[in-house]
């Protein structure tokens, strides 16, 4: 914010707003001595705890609410590695939040209500911290971090305990792992293409980011974790091309996977794009699986996938 201010004149006030500045809905949430804020979203309904029954499986737990066996956890604990006997007391409230198809139920201190809240980035030292989306401003001045639903529910190494089949007395515990949800920049010029290709990776347990052009995106890379970068290639500002190019002489970004995804089938376009550094050259329209399956590959090992 700048006060330009001329006697006889008058006075100019200037107030730039960062394009990741947004306004959401969030549950504001005490949980470690800290406030917290979970987007509405995420948020499927809110129980109390008592009444609801923990089962411990090392390090691991699963709770039992209407009629459901979730993997469970205290929001305090997961952030502050603190007791894990936490999540046993019968105060609190729980939580149960959603991410694509996978439910949690999140135990935490006190609940304070639904807000609006004004979203910021955390900067360049705290982007890479998971489970973490950024933070907000209170009404009453104080400050609060906004809780990535899918990355703190997956911010601990799995303990081998995230499917539940039961018998008539005690359940048979499968030794599946929990997959942590990986984050997907998508960058496109058309608002309707970022909305499909945003519900359809959310679907696959996907957290998404996106951006207009090549100018956003960057602004995003330098405030958020990101695991692959999906772009086309005409847009305004910066093209797909360009962003590629920055993105690989970027001392922190060159190693993030990039799959172009462009209406442009020719090879001269495919060849340029690989040669910048593109991982992966995807033809519109897409088809689901294959897109998928290439953003699981490049994410994974970071190679050449030349579709």
């Amino acid at each position: 914010m700048s006060v330009d201010s001329r006697l006889g004149v008058g006075t100019t006030f200037q107030l730039r707003l960062p394009v990741m500045l947004a306004v959401s809905q969030a549950f504001v949430v005490t949980a470690g001595g800290q406030r917290f804020a979970i987007p509405v979203g995420n948020v499927e309904f809110v129980a109390y705890r008592r009444g609801t029954r923990v089962r411990r499986f090392g390090d691991a737990a699963v709770i039992d609410i209407n009629g459901a066996t979730l993997p469970g956890f205290d929001l305090g604990e997961r952030l502050s590695g603190g007791s894990l006997d936490v999540l046993d007391r019968e105060d609190g409230w729980l939580l149960i939040v959603r991410a694509g198809d996978e439910r949690w139920a999140v135990r935490v201190d006190g609940l304070e209500g639904q807000q609006e809240i004004v979203v910021k980035p955390l900067g360049r030292f705290l982007k890479q911290t998971r489970g973490l989306a950024g933070a907000t401003i209170l009404g009453d001045g104080d400050v609060a971090l906004i809780v990535d639903v899918p990355g703190i529910a997956n911010a601990r190494p799995a303990s081998h305990i995230t499917r539940v089949a039961f018998t008539i007395d005690e359940p048979i515990v499968a030794d599946i792992e929990f997959a942590r949800a990986r984050v997907a920049l998508i960058v496109d010029d058309s608002l309707s293409v970022r909305k499909v290709l945003g519900r359809t990776l959310a679907r696959h347990g996907w957290t998404v980011l996106d951006a207009r052009d090549g100018v956003e995106a960057s602004e995003l890379l330098d405030c958020n974790a990101v695991d692959v970068i999906v772009t086309d290639i005409e847009m305004p500002r910066m093209d797909g091309f360009e962003l590629t190019t920055a993105t690989r002489r970027h001392r922190d970004h060159q190693a993030i996977p990039i799959v172009v995804l462009t209406s442009r089938s020719s090879d001269k376009h495919r060849g340029r794009a690989l040669d910048l550094g593109a991982n992966a050259y995807l033809v519109k329209p897409f088809q689901e699986q294959e897109l998928i399956s290439t953003l699981e590959a490049v994410a994974r090992r970071g190679a050449l996938v030349s579709a």
